[in-house]
């Protein structure tokens, strides 16, 4: 596992790289603290939270520094309007939570609140007395478009996933809208799961929410390659048909996949198609229009600087 998390780190350094001097998204971080809070010392998990306030247009990230003073460790709590989103490893004095995703909300203000949980050792016996530290809130700021890219009609991206230290997932993005980018979930972030529709489709805001995590943009697609993508519709449609087998291959490699995503446009949602996969698994489209879209996909030349940068199994 450890070698395919170097494989990954290495992938998104080329993907920036390659970049070049494309600006990726500038979201709004507002720093709240340093602060300092009191709980009533009962157990490990705080009673009192320290609470900012966030106004964004979809997504939400979090970010906690404990205290240099800090005389034991503790793991973070973050929650949205009062729901749990997600919690941090265990940070010690002067730790980093480094920015968390806590996912898309509706436009508008919402209330980000952090919750201690003292971790025994040090100073703690079992209770936590108090906490402190500094916070930071990232969000995308209303009106801003680059929030929510423009996906298309067709899209095909090339993914990996890797379960070392914590989940971690990213990948890149060719859609027939000339738009490729990259995304990157930070570490820690909680698996992509969208709520599908009742007849299996995926709502364009999930597949948007996706995409932005972390996102560089990768240049503009050329109008050819464009209307080549368009053109595989069908073929994503007929390749959902085939047959797919996932067939054992080795150990600790992660996964990495290649999905088409094709528009519904009476429905507004897209419907997926996994073409092909490997690493732990191999994972293989038998239909014959799985197959033919590969190979149209090998002649485009956006597409496959995005295969080879993510995914060079799929090549």
């Amino acid at each position: 596992m450890l070698l395919s998390m170097v494989r990954i780190s290495a992938l998104a350094g080329a993907l920036l790289c390659w970049a070049g001097s494309a600006a990726a998204d500038r979201p709004l971080v507002t720093r709240f603290g340093p602060f300092t809070i009191q709980s009533d010392g009962q157990g490990q998990v705080s009673t009192a939270v320290f609470e900012m306030q966030a106004q964004t247009n979809g997504p939400i990230e979090a970010r906690y520094v404990a205290s240099g003073r800090h005389c034991s460790s503790l793991k973070m709590h973050f929650e949205v309007d009062g729901a749990p989103r997600a919690i941090s490893g265990v940070l010690p004095a002067g730790g980093d939570s480094g920015y968390v995703y806590l996912g898309r909300f509706a436009p508008g203000a919402h209330k980000v609140a952090l919750r201690a949980e003292g971790v025994t050792g040090g100073c703690n016996l079992g209770r936590l007395l108090g906490w402190s530290g500094d916070a930071f809130v990232r969000v995308t700021a209303p009106g801003d478009p680059s929030g929510s890219p423009d996906l298309g009609a067709v899209v095909i991206e090339s993914a990996h996933v890797n379960w070392a230290r914590g989940h971690r997932e990213g990948g890149c993005w060719v859609g027939d809208s000339g738009a490729m980018a990259s995304f990157d979930y930070p570490p820690q972030s909680p698996a992509w799961s969208p709520a599908r529709t009742s007849d299996g489709l995926y709502e364009a805001s999930d597949l948007a929410d996706r995409f932005s995590h972390g996102r560089a943009d990768l240049g503009q697609v050329p109008p050819a390659e464009r209307r080549s993508l368009a053109g595989a519709a069908a073929l994503i449609g007929r390749a959902a048909a085939g047959p797919i087998t996932r067939r054992h291959a080795m150990y600790d490699a992660g996964e990495a996949t290649l999905t088409a995503f094709v528009l519904d446009p009476e429905r507004g949602a897209y419907r997926a198609v996994l073409l092909s996969g490997s690493g732990d698994q191999t994972i293989l489209n038998h239909a014959p229009a799985a197959a033919d879209l590969l190979g149209r996909l090998k002649a485009l030349p956006a597409a496959q600087a995005c295969l080879k940068l993510t995914a060079p199994a799929h090549r």
